[in-house]
């Protein structure tokens, strides 16, 4: 899926908060300047992101005072506007429901594993409570969910994981808008969503893994079904046309200079930037990354403090790594947050693929187990980015959120330029040669626990030098 430039991720966000309600009708849009607090952006990227929703009927801008929402979803008119969009959604919903069914249990029972007995008290607490509340809309219900999930992956203490799950539900929950439920159907809705939270209950006392990773499964399938169901019921079922919308992982808290660090990062390790070869002038960069120039200006300026580029006034800037001095650059504060954000992208990497590896790895075909084995064998550094990349390709999700966890990994790549990670003695080399090994043989079982391994391997030894 080609990347979305940051005025469109900010539009089709906003879009989606609009139309789940998250900004009610007649109601106005926070001030420009929170709205770029908010989404890290500069107010000219704000102000066409606003145009586009505009221009879409969403909401209304006027001299003088806020945006005001004017999208109502009650309206006939919206009506066929609403349902293309659900049209154009439904693939990326069969997708994110896919994708959660496999990776949340699994970081469910991590959560509960790493919970203490008054963590696991109040997780009671809040669901049992759950079963005395009267809900009257599908809405009050999922953020009900939601908050329970949130405060269960707030555990983890890991960014990447309660955005994900954040947006995810996000993503879904426009297809459930209140006024298509009938009655009838949400009450049973709510008897199944009942019945599950009970045993989810008894499994968190119990800390039962099994029964609830299980439960969870199966509730996020059923969900999924009749989601879906629900969508084909009321597009019009003659549309021979849409737009698609993929599912798009907005990390917010991500500072727009740290995108361009990172993919300048990437372009020097692929050898588009070559060693003491001039970078693009700031201008040319601000185009490309489609950002202000201010913004080019301070990534360049952070990479010159860290030791990476050298701007020469009147000429310009060049890749300087030979220059590295490595107790410097470890001792850099925003170097060691880098390394967190490494940290906790790979853990959460490393989640996703104890979720969905063991069934993946099995359905790897012969032919793209052969290019990966081939692949692996040549390639001059050892990592195992081309296994881990072939994984996540299984759906448009799982692509998705493999491009935002994977632009954070470039600090590993970094630290290779201090450190040797496929020398001989290394333990991560001896892991590479029997993962090999284990590919040729097919044994996926020991090809499934050796990559966690060696993920693991690689977290510790960042979390070392983290923590140093």
């Amino acid at each position: 899926m080609a990347e979305l430039t940051i005025t469109e991720q900010v539009y089709l966000k906003m879009k989606a908060d609009i139309v789940c309600g998250k900004y009610e009708i007649v109601k106005d849009l926070p001030a420009i300047l929170e709205l770029c607090e908010l989404f890290h952006v500069g107010r000219n990227t704000m102000r066409h992101a606003l145009r586009l929703l505009e221009e879409d009927g969403l909401i209304k801008q006027e001299k003088g005072r806020n945006a005001r929402v004017i999208f109502d979803l009650n309206k006939r008119e919206n009506r066929a506007m609403y349902e293309e969009m659900l049209y154009g959604r439904l693939p990326s919903i069969a997708a994110v429901f896919d994708t959660m069914e496999y990776i949340l249990p699994t970081i469910a029972q991590e959560a509960i594993n790493r919970a203490s007995d008054e963590d696991i008290a109040y997780l009671y607490h809040m669901a049992d409570s759950l079963k005395d509340k009267q809900f009257h809309t599908s809405s009050e219900l999922m953020n009900a969910l939601m908050e329970i999930y949130s405060y269960a992956f707030s555990l983890l203490n890991n960014v990447y994981v309660s955005s994900l799950f954040t947006q995810m539900m996000d993503f879904i929950l426009v297809a459930v808008p209140d006024y298509s439920l009938r009655k009838n159907e949400f009450q049973k809705n709510m008897a199944f969503i009942g019945n599950m939270l009970s045993v989810i209950l008894k499994a968190i006392l119990k800390k039962d893994s099994k029964v609830l990773k299980k439960t969870i499964k199966y509730l996020i399938h059923t969900i999924s079904k009749k989601t879906q169901s629900y969508i084909q019921r009321i597009i019009d079922e003659e549309k021979t046309t849409f737009h698609p919308m993929p599912f798009y992982w907005y990390y917010e808290k991500e500072a727009l200079y740290q995108n361009v660090i990172i993919d300048i990062f990437m372009d020097i390790h692929n050898g588009v930037y070559l060693k003491h070869k001039e970078l693009p002038s700031l201008e040319q960069l601000a185009k490309k990354q489609n950002v202000s120039l201010r913004t080019s200006r301070k990534a360049i300026e952070v990479l010159n403090h860290y030791g990476i580029v050298k701007t020469v006034n009147g000429i310009g800037s060049y890749v300087n790594y030979d220059a590295f001095k490595k107790d410097d650059f470890l001792k850099n504060p925003e170097v060691k947050q880098n390394l967190k954000q490494f940290i906790d992208a790979l853990s959460a990497l490393q989640l996703c693929i104890k979720g969905f590896g063991p069934a993946f790895i099995k359905k790897i075909s012969e032919d793209d187990l052969s290019k990966l084995i081939d692949v692996m064998e040549h390639q001059k550094r050892k990592i195992i980015t081309p296994m881990v990349e072939l994984l996540f390709q299984r759906n448009t999700c799982l692509s998705e959120i493999y491009r935002v966890l994977n632009k954070q990994l470039v600090w590993f790549m970094y630290l290779n330029y201090f450190y040797s990670f496929d020398n001989k003695e290394n333990e991560y080399y001896a892991y590479y040669q029997l993962l090999l090994e284990h590919l040729k043989a097919h044994h996926m079982k020991k090809v499934y626990e050796l990559l966690c391994e060696m993920m693991e391997t690689s977290i510790h030894f960042v979390k070392q030098i983290y923590l140093s």
